[in-house]
């Protein structure tokens, strides 16, 4: 969502990756023919790295920003189809 009439702000853009980021998995995010089980061990260790004893983080559960598994930098933004952009991604 843009904050201003004219245009979208650099603030909008990070108030809008830290929300699709923060966002819980569903059931199609863990259980699709992409992810075997060693990667979803991966995930879990991520998860469980974010997490650690914070009994609250772990009732929320995996998080889009697991799948990352790890330290990720931001490269930048692609523009995608209808609309959508996709983030690019490298490892640290």
């Amino acid at each position: 969502m843009q904050s201003r009439t004219n245009g979208v702000t650099v603030y909008d853009v990070l108030v809008q990756m830290f929300e699709q980021l923060d966002m819980p998995i569903t059931g199609k995010h863990w259980w699709n023919d992409e992810i075997d089980d060693v990667l979803r061990g991966k995930i879990t260790a991520a998860f469980h790295e974010r997490t650690g004893s914070n009994t609250d983080q772990v009732r929320r559960g995996v998080k889009r920003i697991d799948f990352l598994k790890g330290k990720f930098v931001f490269e930048g933004l692609v523009k995608g189809r209808n609309g959508m952009w996709e983030m690019k991604m490298r490892k640290w």
